[in-house]
């Protein structure tokens, strides 16, 4: 199930399935939350952005660095 936080502003359109919304968030028009993923206090999500799961910090310097293997399975 979906867990929204306290004073989070949700958009027209905005969609959260399963995924978990902290306190004090903004989810932008037309924003999608996925099972399982997590959006953590203070946070805006910008219009037609969607948000997946959570990275460690390893996969999300892999994603930022633009490495092949970051982006495929192969």
């Amino acid at each position: 199930p979906a867990r929204v936080g306290d004073r989070v502003s949700g958009g027209h359109m905005a969609r959260v399935h399963g995924a978990e919304v902290e306190d004090d968030c903004i989810v932008a028009m037309g924003a999608m939350g996925l099972s399982g993923a997590r959006v953590g206090s203070h946070s805006i999500i910008g219009a037609g952005e969607s948000w997946i799961t959570e990275l460690s910090t390893a996969e999300l310097r892999d994603l930022l660095a633009l490495r092949k293997e970051a982006l495929s399975d192969e």
